[in-house]
């Protein structure tokens, strides 16, 4: 257990046919070769919708128990401290960076009134379009670039939790996690491929590329998208759902995503790396089947080559 290669030796002799004419009657041999196993790194990112309509038919129940029991799923095969790193982003019409970043250089407080900015309490909504839907990194000079903070219309929308390997932490973040709001599943999208960056706002992850690395999102919803910073039309949000995506899966992030009960069943069959990697969930019993499915996915990857 916890082996990262496998070394194959082989000795022996074996009959000389040709080299008999010089007087040999066999030739000896010893060979040895290593070969990597399971030394594929991976990083996670599950973008969980948090909107009021996870309440209803035991959604949220069951997306906590299927969150927790993939985390342990993957937290079985990190055999090394760094092998598995895995985000939350929970999400309704906006994200909750934290207050720990008021100060941030990618921040902006334009938006918020000024005597507002002080209690800032940690949401942000969308950039402004382009930069809404990929990961190009924030420039300090330049607004339009940087991530605008707003006050959380739900105070209690659980955090982003940052790439990392302490699984404990992993666990709490998704008992904290309380559905309410409207639902902007572009947001979600567009901060899950933050955490998979290694640039501003996240830094944790390692660069898209890396050798022996393998980059994840997950993203769940369970209805259509209806607000998102300047429209309630859900054909507008939907278009820069489908770009977000795009960007994901621009960077090789193999991107599965998970409808259940309701929602753009074309939308996020389309967003999804492949048909094969979105799933329509009808009960939501079925969410932790889906999720080990997928989890059984990674996990194969992880101990592959």
């Amino acid at each position: 257990k916890g082996a990262t290669a496998i070394t194959i030796s082989a000795a022996g002799a074996v009959p000389a046919r040709f080299a008999r004419i010089w007087g040999h009657t066999e030739i000896a041999f010893n060979a040895k070769t290593q070969v990597a196993w399971g030394s594929r790194k991976i990083e996670v990112a599950l973008v969980l919708d948090n909107t009021g309509s996870m309440s209803s038919s035991g959604k949220m129940d069951a997306l906590k128990t299927a969150a927790t029991n993939f985390i342990d799923t993957l937290q079985a095969v990190a055999t090394t401290p760094d092998s598995v790193k895995i985000s939350i982003v929970p999400f309704d019409t906006s994200v909750k960076a934290g207050t720990t970043y008021s100060n941030a250089n990618w921040l902006t407080k334009y938006y918020i009134p000024a005597a507002q900015q002080p209690s800032w309490n940690g949401c942000v909504m969308d950039r402004d379009q382009s930069y809404d839907v990929d990961d190009s990194v924030p420039n300090p000079g330049v607004l339009s670039t940087l991530y605008p903070a707003r006050m959380c219309a739900n105070a209690n929308l659980a955090p982003i939790m940052p790439l990392t390997n302490d699984f404990n932490a992993l666990r709490t973040r998704i008992t904290e996690m309380q559905p309410s709001g409207n639902t902007n599943v572009t947001i979600g999208v567009s901060w899950g491929l933050a955490t998979l960056s290694p640039d501003n706002p996240m830094t944790g992850a390692l660069p898209f590329g890396t050798a022996d690395l393998e980059k994840f999102m997950i993203v769940l919803t369970d209805g259509d998208n209806t607000q998102n910073r300047w429209t309630t039309s859900q054909g507008a949000i939907d278009a820069r759902t489908a770009l977000a995506c795009a960007a994901v899966k621009a960077q090789n992030v193999k991107l599965y995503t998970v409808r259940v009960i309701n929602g753009n069943a074309t939308l996020l069959r389309n967003c999804a790396t492949s048909a094969t990697m979105y799933f329509n969930v009808s009960d939501a019993s079925q969410l932790d089947p889906v999720f080990q499915q997928i989890a059984s996915s990674i996990k194969g990857i992880r101990l592959t080559n």
